[in-house]
């Protein structure tokens, strides 16, 4: 009887090892399912919150913008023109957002973009002026040269939109674009260069 005993053990050694691999096996099947729909809905959630932040950082943009022009008299500008309010879009939640403009007489446009570590949210908003508004008339410059008449009895600007921008004699180590410019070219620095202020150097 001691030896049936015996040769039982022995023959069931395993089956302990192998029922306690196949208990865990199951638990870490579990586990990783649901870490697999967990980890998505966490994901999901930052990204909402970072675009809800970029979203109300455009709409401060926007409100900026019409604040601008209807309490401030904010000159609006002739031509298109990217990031008009340079310098100032910077929140308290690390949030920032960047303003352009760009008009169709009479029609206007602040587009107002904001953004929050790598989500970014737009806010347009645009509106027509007609007649006179607290900040004079609307230029018209799409299309004219640099100085004509802008309709508001000033003179178109320059549009170059590179740096070092307009001059009347040649810079090295830049090329002349196609931009219009008052009283000279538009230029840019070459490749590998960039401008110091007062030259093209080598970057």
């Amino acid at each position: 009887m001691k030896v049936y005993i015996k040769k039982k053990l022995k023959e069931n050694n395993g089956s302990a090892l192998l029922l306690t691999l196949l208990i865990l096996t199951s638990i870490l099947v579990v586990a990783l399912g649901a870490a697999g729909l967990i980890v998505p809905g966490i994901k999901m959630s930052r990204t909402q919150e970072q675009s809800t932040k970029a979203f109300f950082a455009a709409e401060a943009g926007a409100e900026r913008a019409l604040w601008e022009v209807r309490k401030n008299g904010f000159p609006l500008p002739g031509i298109d023109t990217v990031d008009v309010f340079p310098g100032t879009g910077n929140l308290d939640n690390d949030s920032i957002y960047q303003i352009d403009y760009s008009a169709v007489s009479p029609v206007v446009t602040f587009t107002s973009t904001g953004q929050y570590q790598q989500t970014r949210r737009s806010v347009a908003v645009d509106f027509e002026v007609l007649g006179e508004y607290s900040g004079g008339c609307i230029p018209d410059c799409e299309g004219k040269l640099c100085g004509a008449d802008d309709g508001c009895d000033g003179g178109c600007p320059s549009t170059c939109n590179f740096s070092p921008g307009c001059s009347s004699v040649i810079i090295p180590n830049a090329v002349i674009t196609g931009d219009s410019c008052c009283e000279g070219d538009c230029y840019k620095c070459d490749e590998g260069y960039s401008w110091d202020g007062e030259d093209c150097v080598a970057s």
